[in-house]
């Protein structure tokens, strides 16, 4: 499999990722989550006819959740982002393995057991 970057996503999902987009705020742990919830929206946009393409406008981490802000997109669209950023709760924020939410110093991150005491905020 390939890696996942945000400049691969930018350049896999150019129809979400456009001029309105201010950038990616979330660790790297996420990204192939955001990028399996990119797929399933842009492959049911492209399917549906009538739905307006989901452009997205901010994708960042917010207490211990990935948060997908965004403009366009359907309710479908609405589900699939729900379900990514429940998900986002239960994946290390640095390495995307099996994590569990902590409130660390007044930040609330995700970590699995390997990355407990990495400090990176």
């Amino acid at each position: 499999m390939n890696e996942i970057t945000k400049d691969s996503l930018n350049e896999q999902y150019p129809s979400i990722f456009t001029d309105t987009f201010r950038g990616f705020e979330i660790p790297d742990g996420w990204l192939a989550l955001l990028a399996a919830t990119c797929k399933q929206i842009q492959v049911h946009i492209d399917a549906t006819p009538g739905v307006p393409q989901l452009e997205a406008l901010q994708v960042k981490s917010k207490f211990g959740l990935m948060r997908f802000y965004r403009q366009g997109g359907d309710a479908y669209c609405d589900g699939v982002i729900s379900m990514s950023e429940a998900v986002s709760r239960t994946l290390c924020e640095l390495c995307g393995n099996k994590g569990t939410q902590l409130k660390t110093r007044g930040w609330i991150i995700v970590r699995c057991t390997a990355h407990l005491n990495v400090d990176n905020f």
